[in-house]
């Protein structure tokens, strides 16, 4: 999924007045939590750019691959939520989200070993 889909998807499932901008950087964050806790410290780390997204970078491909890549919108619907004060929505939104993020941490985990001086992540 791309920054631009991911965008797309949620102007589509929800009426928000969220800019642009701030999405991407709610879409930075994931990207960089990924990285950060599931991706560095594993096998083909290095092939993996630290996540940094600007305006212009709508066609940048997200770093979480599908059937996990949902996880994007549903962390876009949970702030666009917590904006309007929907806190059962939000949480809702929330929980799919870490039920997607802890699926894609775990296939991560079994498909990528750890650096031998990687602390170990157990998922």
């Amino acid at each position: 999924m791309t920054i631009n889909q991911a965008i797309a998807r949620i102007d589509d499932l929800r009426d928000n007045s969220m800019t642009a901008d701030i999405k991407i950087m709610h879409l930075e964050a994931v990207d960089r939590q990924v990285y950060e806790e599931i991706i560095k410290g594993r096998e083909g780390a290095e092939a993996v750019d630290f996540p940094t997204y600007t305006d212009n970078d709508g066609e940048k491909t997200l770093l979480v691959p599908s059937p996990y890549d949902m996880l994007y919108v549903y962390r876009l619907e949970s702030e666009i939520c917590y904006t309007l004060q929907e806190i059962d929505r939000q949480a809702n939104a929330l929980t799919r989200y870490n039920e997607l993020m802890d699926s894609f941490a775990r296939k991560y985990a079994r498909e990528h070993q750890a650096l031998p001086h990687a602390p170990v992540i157990y998922y």
